[in-house]
């Protein structure tokens, strides 16, 4: 038996599990180094380009440096290792 989820029901299962669902386009920081080989690390600000898969939650995001604007890394993560930026 296939059980559907409201949208609210679902937001509060992900919470409650530590899985924020972002949309696209938002701004969001890095809260890992699991990707300083890639370019950037904790603290890194990005903007959510792409979201993958349906109910996958992981996001392709784009890393750029806040000075120049040149872009540092595009990578997907999942929404345990971002958070919304300020």
């Amino acid at each position: 038996m296939m059980v559907q989820l409201n949208s609210a029901h679902l937001l509060a299962v992900l919470l409650s599990r530590g899985i924020m669902y972002f949309h696209q386009y938002c701004r969001v920081k890095l809260i890992t180094d699991k990707y300083i080989n890639e370019g950037v690390g904790i603290g890194s600000v990005g903007y959510i380009i792409e979201i993958h898969g349906e109910g996958s939650f992981e996001y392709e995001v784009e890393f750029s440096n806040p000075t120049t604007g040149e872009s540092l890394a595009q990578i997907v993560v999942t929404g345990k290792e971002i958070e919304l930026a300020e």
